[in-house]
């Protein structure tokens, strides 16, 4: 982007810690901004700089280690006329202005980040190649574990909300429960009918989970991860496949969207239960003509315990 006179330009963008926190278009002659730049980011340790000249275009990304670095590079710049951005960079690296900040790329794309509730510098990356990298701010250069979740495309990820558990699903039609508290363990498995698109803790009910599907279900589905293979509750407003949830706040209330142009707001006392519209029998036999048969019974407590009672 030159300017008309042929004088280059540079841009900037910077981090002070984790935050990025400006950005700033830098004509190489203008002193008075430079030096107000320089005075604000006094505590600067990353900057991305782009460079345009006569003879192209030049980014990267660089560390700056203390102020008098920070000051030095743009006295530079502010001094450097007609420089192509080859020439630019040699002559700041010569000066020992500049390192080059070692970057992690994925070579997958992503698909969902969500920050920590529990550690505000910590937040969790999903791929299109089934990995979930955990990621610290205050460590951008890569990142603190990284495991395999699933055999597809990670599509979405939740924090729970009081547990250090992150949830994840999958276009392998499964949602998992993983315990990070010291390393990924994974504690349950959701396995659903359809590629789930987007999930959701349900606040104040520890184990219950709201998914939506990418396709087939039109439906929300709430889930108990205790009991997998049936959910909890079912919300079937919409006439197309469901895209968001978010919560209000109270367990017993939310919201969805769909792609049928449609937001619903749901209250819990108004799903249907498909748990109660379940078989309560059922019937197997084995490979060696041994037959077995359950049924639903109502518990008695006086029976259960004679019977404890009796194979004790």
């Amino acid at each position: 982007m030159p300017t008309s006179d042929g004088v280059g330009s540079a841009v900037g963008s910077w981090a002070f810690g984790p935050r990025l926190l400006g950005f700033l278009a830098l004509p190489f002659v203008h002193n008075t901004l430079i030096m107000r730049c320089v005075i604000a980011a006094r505590t600067l340790c990353i900057i991305k700089l782009t460079v345009w000249g006569e003879e192209g275009t030049d980014e990267a990304t660089y560390r700056l280690t203390s102020a008098v670095q920070i000051m030095g590079l743009f006295h530079v710049a502010a001094t450097c006329r007609r420089s192509s951005p080859q020439s630019l960079k040699e002559l700041l690296f010569k000066n020992n202005l500049l390192s080059t900040v070692q970057q992690v790329h994925n070579t997958e794309s992503v698909r969902d980040v969500q920050f920590s509730p529990h550690q505000s510098y910590v937040f969790v990356a999903v791929s299109e190649n089934g990995n979930v990298q955990l990621w610290d701010m205050r460590r951008p250069e890569r990142w603190t574990q990284q495991f395999t979740a699933h055999s597809g495309p990670v599509f979405t990820c939740d924090w729970h909300p009081a547990e250090p558990w992150l949830a994840t699903a999958s276009r392998d039609k499964t949602i998992k429960v993983w315990d990070l508290s010291v390393k990924p363990t994974l504690e349950y498995v959701v396995p659903t009918i359809a590629s789930v698109g987007f999930i959701k803790w349900r606040p104040q009910r520890k184990f219950h989970i709201a998914s939506c599907a990418l396709v087939v279900d039109c439906g929300v589905n709430v889930w108990d991860v205790r009991r997998p293979y049936i959910p909890y509750a079912a919300f079937t407003e919409h006439k197309d496949v469901a895209t968001g949830v978010a919560w209000r706040g109270d367990p017993h209330v939310f919201l969805s969207t769909s792609r049928d142009h449609t937001l619903y707001h749901h209250v819990f006392q108004d799903a249907t239960r498909p748990a109660d519209k379940a078989n309560p029998q059922g019937i197997a036999l084995s490979c060696r003509m041994d037959v077995s048969h359950a049924y639903r019974v109502h518990v008695n407590p006086s029976r259960t315990a004679k019977l404890a009672g009796k194979l004790w």
